[in-house]
């Protein structure tokens, strides 16, 4: 109908979800490359393997735990 018609959208909305959807994507990656630092340095340090798997148990139950009571007590997670 309008083969020459262009829209473009800009204000607070949309840079509000351009920003959201950066600071996600941020946020993954600096959680991922952590979390290999902390377990390169763990390998480091302690030679047993035993004592990695030992570390790490508390933490994932600890994560498990949380997410259990998060999803009883909570609806949804902003």
């Amino acid at each position: 109908m309008f083969p020459n018609l262009e829209i473009r959208y800009f204000g607070g909305p949309a840079v509000g979800v351009y920003n959201a959807r950066q600071i996600k994507k941020d946020t993954f990656l600096t959680s991922i490359v952590a979390l290999i630092v902390i377990i390169l340095f763990i390998l480091a340090v302690f030679k047993r393997r035993k004592s990695v798997f030992l570390i790490l148990c508390p933490v994932l139950y600890g994560g498990v735990v949380a997410l259990a009571l998060t999803s009883i007590f909570q609806d949804s997670i902003s």
